[in-house]
């Protein structure tokens, strides 16, 4: 049984992702999104440990031009959440020819 589900925000695909490993982290997850440029030749992930303050909605997340959301099934550390988005990294390169 996987320990996370993967959410597709963006049909796009990249060879790099930025990987923002957060849990309620409130308005400045999203002001810190907010500056980082729409034209860019990057991904980005974030991953989410998981939040219990709405931070990290579906939607608002698509709004700031996040691409996959990776939100572990229940509450765990920093380490085992970047583990695991970047396992699922290793996988979507491995499988996808990215």
């Amino acid at each position: 049984m996987k320990k996370y589900k993967i959410y597709k925000l963006s049909k796009k695909k990249y060879k790099s992702y930025l990987v923002i490993n957060v849990y309620n982290e409130g308005s400045s997850l999203h002001r810190f999104l907010r500056r980082i440029p729409p034209k860019r030749d990057f991904g980005i992930i974030v991953s989410d440990s998981p939040s219990t303050d709405g931070s990290t909605e579906k939607k608002k997340l698509s709004k700031l031009k996040v691409d996959i959301l990776l939100r572990m099934n229940n509450r765990s550390d920093h380490s085992l959440t970047l583990m695991s988005t970047m396992s699922y990294l290793l996988k979507l390169k491995n499988l996808k020819g990215i």
